[in-house]
């Protein structure tokens, strides 16, 4: 019998005929209230690819035959192509995505992540390395369900650092788009192409955009942010957050740091020199936000090594 991919049907696991999966469907369309909890269920959607998926079922051709002959002319292993001719019809059933019928399954999803993570008695790191990729407000949702779990004080611990992430992001943005602009301010852009006759064309192409207008949209998106909660101090310390869990350093040093350079030396003139340029005070503790944002992120960063391995070793324990 054929198999669905990712699925396993039939009494015996190794998946359903073909013409069974889009009857079950059918009949599992019939039985499908139109919403669960206030969401709603789009079942008209769903019906239309089952609809789909059963007039490609009924141009299907029978190839046993085709099969057989093959197997006469070429002298093939025989065990090959009985298996072949067991397959008889493959299906490949589609799920519509979770998010299109619940609209809150990144609340839903978050939550079972972290509550699998706290009851393992994992770090704030790995809890840290999967909150700070979902919004705030799920992430404070679900932050709340979970307190009789974590606790008060470990639960603000963690709100503390993935605001302090989310604020690293933000001015890791900013930075790098002035660096960027900066890069590329005056130097013409050349477009290469061939045309009809195969000669090469070449296309002086400028930014259209000044100075002043690039350094008016960072100041409206930094003040946007800070009216939004999220303080300066914040941003340059959690600013080596910003792109981990998959780097220590934030995400415009990437790209432009030299590798003969101190990086946190690199990371301070740098955004320094934005701020600056933006006509942003800097805190008087500046330098200190800094090396402390660099000491929190390597902290984290052990932790999260330490999780990664326990759950490798609990893997490969499974497999054996």
């Amino acid at each position: 019998m054929p198999h669905i991919i990712g699925e396993y049907s039939g009494i015996n696991g190794n998946g359903l005929p073909a013409e069974d999966i889009v009857e079950l469907y059918k009949m599992v369309l019939k039985h499908i209230p139109r919403e669960i909890n206030g969401q709603p269920i789009l079942i008209d959607i769903i019906k239309e690819y089952v609809d789909v998926g059963e007039k490609l079922l009924n141009k299907t051709v029978n190839i046993s035959g085709l099969v057989d002959e093959a197997l006469i002319v070429s002298g093939e292993d025989k065990e090959v192509w009985r298996k072949i001719r067991e397959l008889e019809k493959i299906v490949l059933a589609v799920y519509l995505p979770r998010y299109l019928i619940d609209e809150n399954e990144d609340e839903r999803e978050l939550y079972e992540l972290l509550r699998h993570f706290i009851e393992e008695s994992y770090s704030d790191a790995m809890l840290l390395a999967h909150m700070r990729v979902y919004d705030e407000e799920v992430v404070e949702r679900v932050m709340n369900y979970l307190e009789p779990m974590l606790g008060k004080e470990r639960k603000n611990r963690l709100m503390q650092l993935y605001k302090l992430a989310r604020a690293g992001m933000i001015l890791d943005g900013i930075v790098a788009s002035y660096l960027s602009f900066k890069e590329k301010k005056g130097k013409p852009r050349y477009i290469e192409y061939e045309d009809e006759l195969e000669k090469v064309i070449e296309i002086n192409e400028f930014t259209n955009r000044t100075e002043e207008e690039v350094l008016s949209e960072l100041r409206k998106e930094l003040d946007y942010a800070r009216r939004h909660g999220y303080t300066l101090e914040d941003m340059i310390k959690g600013i080596w957050l910003s792109d981990w869990s998959s780097n220590i350093v934030p995400r415009f040093a990437l790209f432009l740091h030299p590798r003969s350079r101190d990086i946190v030396g690199f990371v301070e003139e740098a955004i320094k020199e934005v701020l600056e340029v933006i006509d942003v005070r800097l805190p008087y503790n500046f330098d200190v936000l800094v090396e402390d944002g660099y000491k929190l992120v390597k902290e984290l960063d052990e932790l999260l090594k330490k999780d990664s391995e326990k759950v490798f070793n609990h893997l490969e324990s499974r497999r054996r």
